[in-house]
């Protein structure tokens, strides 16, 4: 069975939302890194402390194409009932992990036969 892997972007809070749906379908998933290298924050004005990450990714493994497309359904669903930080509505970018091609954005009424899978 090939696996298929996929990055997924989005507010630090949406992303630990994301982890634990992945953790309660039974995928395997990587723990959630910030997008932007711990450099930056060496390199910031203030506090590294102070510093929160704006975005984190996560790389998600499934079993099928089936299973992704479920899952994806279920982020769609999560997003619908989730906040974030900045107020605007959640969504979240879909990266292929092997070449880095985009998939598209999820949000909460995205038509996921829309996404590049």
């Amino acid at each position: 069975m090939d696996q298929l892997e996929i990055d997924i972007v989005g507010e630090p809070a949406v992303i630990a939302k994301i982890v634990e749906l992945a953790a309660s379908c039974g995928l395997t998933s990587s723990k959630p890194m910030p997008t932007d290298s711990i450099s930056d924050a060496l390199d910031a004005p203030f506090g590294v402390d102070e510093i929160r990450p704006v975005r984190e990714i996560v790389t998600v493994i499934t079993g099928t194409r089936n299973s992704l497309t479920g899952f994806l359904a279920s982020i769609r669903n999560l997003l619908s009932v989730s906040e974030t930080d900045s107020g605007a509505d959640p969504a979240v970018d879909l990266i292929q992990t092997k070449g880095q091609r985009k998939i598209g954005v999820v949000m909460k009424d995205t038509d996921l036969s829309t996404l590049k899978m």
